[in-house]
């Protein structure tokens, strides 16, 4: 535990410098902010990196069954996220959580269990098949069709209180449940179909060029700002009328309080969208974090003074 607390401290002291911390078994090594390939090589299964607050340059290539924690949303990731582990491995910790990916998220060789928690990325693609995954409390900012992507590699997956901004189908079917979100747009490109399942979200619109897009699409206690739906599941569902009840950032021009005076309500008594549910959005970090540190320097006595104070959420 003490060398966790290190691995932190170290972070939080040159968070300006953007460091990677590799944690494994106690010991700790320390990377700069363009060598997550050096700490990938490095770490073995079950180890932990941790990204300081501060900018990152490099393509990252998980290659291990690691976990790589950032500090929020001040840990800004600038390169593509290649998820590339071999082996087809079952994932038993969260892989992802608490950063800013400004490139894209690619599945890019078969996993099961993948957990990504608490980040903002533009882009996620399922080029590998991927089972049993949560995607939970997540930003995707992409437009158009560069948002999330699905596919029929997608074996299993549930998206949780996040804000999404553009879906789009550009395969055959999948299973994949948005539960909690806000969705901005839904995209359909021509030839394919949105295989997915919409329960408890608000969706502010469609763009399509053709029907396929409603086919073994399911909509249930969802607030909808378009009525588009001859084709589609579409059960205890709302029509809003108004494309503009999601902004640009996905969120919603309707207070919890109002939802819940109009009845917006979903099938677990909170109201939908991405603030109800057991676990409301936030891209708070959940682990350990500094808040608050101040470095001075006893020159008598030539001695270092870090003073910290750490929260949890």
């Amino acid at each position: 535990m003490a060398f966790a607390c290190f691995a932190l401290v170290s972070i939080a002291v040159k968070a300006q410098m953007g460091q990677i911390v590799l944690h494994h078994q106690g010991a700790v090594s320390v990377f700069a902010n363009d060598k997550m390939e050096d700490a990938m090589t490095k770490a073995v299964d079950g180890d932990t990196i941790y990204l300081s607050e501060g900018s990152f340059s490099g393509n990252m290539n998980i290659t291990k069954k690691v976990s790589i924690i950032g500090a929020g949303y001040n840990t800004v990731y600038l390169g593509t996220i290649n998820i590339d582990i071999p082996g087809e491995p079952t994932l038993t910790a969260r892989l992802l959580d608490a950063m800013d990916i400004q490139a894209v998220i690619e599945v890019k060789q078969a996993c099961k269990g993948m957990v990504i928690r608490k980040c903002k990325f533009r882009t996620i693609i399922f080029s590998a098949k991927t089972e049993d995954a949560t995607i939970d409390r997540c930003w995707c900012f992409g437009t158009g069709a560069n948002g999330f992507k699905l596919s029929d590699n997608i074996k299993g997956v549930v998206v949780l209180n996040s804000r999404v901004r553009s879906i789009s189908g550009d395969a055959s079917p999948s299973t994949i449940n948005f539960m909690h979100c806000n969705i901005k747009l839904i995209y359909n490109v021509s030839g394919a179909s949105v295989f997915a399942s919409y329960t408890n979200c608000i969706i502010a619109g469609w763009y399509y060029t053709d029907s396929s897009f409603y086919t073994n699409t399911v909509f249930r206690y969802c607030l909808c700002g378009q009525s588009y739906y001859s084709k589609s599941d579409y059960n205890y569902c709302w029509n809003y009328n108004n494309t503009s009840i999601l902004n640009d950032n996905c969120y919603c021009s309707l207070s919890d309080a109002d939802l819940q005076a109009k009845g917006y309500i979903g099938n677990d008594g909170t109201v939908v969208g991405c603030t109800g549910g057991e676990n409301p959005y936030t891209l708070t970090p959940a682990v350990p974090r500094v808040t608050e540190h101040t470095i001075t320097v006893d020159t008598e006595k030539k001695e270092l003074n870090v003073n910290i104070k750490v929260t949890t959420n």
